[in-house]
């Protein structure tokens, strides 16, 4: 049975969101348990940290087992980015720099002619017991800036040098 990944995507919408969720949530709640083991409560780079140990390879296996029934491969691999790389932009930026994002989700598929489709998402976590979460104009300008950063996507820069491009 020959199903394109977007059919795929279209017709398994359902499960392929509550997969998501449960690794998201199985996640957090694995910060917590090894955080209570260690004697302190999480704080958002632990959760941003499990998100990529934890829930990337809950997310990858569930999701590859639909896409395998369906003859197509897939990958998904997180990379924790928490505080790295900083950026800097000249739209009212209320501070210096600001982090570019917490955790960058890559994916890759291969379908069965063997054509390849490749996509990212990055996150910006927060860890709150507000949901939903509101952007404040508080503490140091952080908030606004990653805000203004990721609705207006103004052109940016890395502040520091080891990110840019070498050649």
């Amino acid at each position: 049975m020959r199903k394109s990944f977007f059919g795929v995507v279209k017709e398994a919408e359902s499960y392929l969101v509550t997969t998501a969720r449960y690794a998201v949530a199985s996640s957090i709640l694995e910060a917590w348990n090894n955080c209570r083991s260690g004697g302190k409560e999480p704080k958002e780079p632990d959760f941003v940290a499990s998100l990529v140990l934890n829930g990337t390879k809950t997310l990858g296996d569930a999701w590859r087992e639909i896409f395998d029934y369906f003859d197509i491969k897939m990958a998904l691999t997180g990379v924790y980015c928490h505080q790295t790389p900083k950026v800097e932009f000249s739209y009212n930026m209320n501070k210096q720099v600001c982090e570019l994002g917490d955790l960058l989700w890559c994916h890759i598929h291969q379908d069965s002619e063997g054509n390849f489709t490749r996509n990212a998402i990055l996150y910006q976590a927060k860890k709150s017991s507000l949901q939903p979460y509101p952007i404040s104009r508080n503490n140091d300008g952080e908030d606004d800036n990653q805000f203004i950063l990721y609705s207006k996507w103004p052109e940016f820069t890395y502040s520091n040098s080891k990110y840019l491009p070498k050649g």
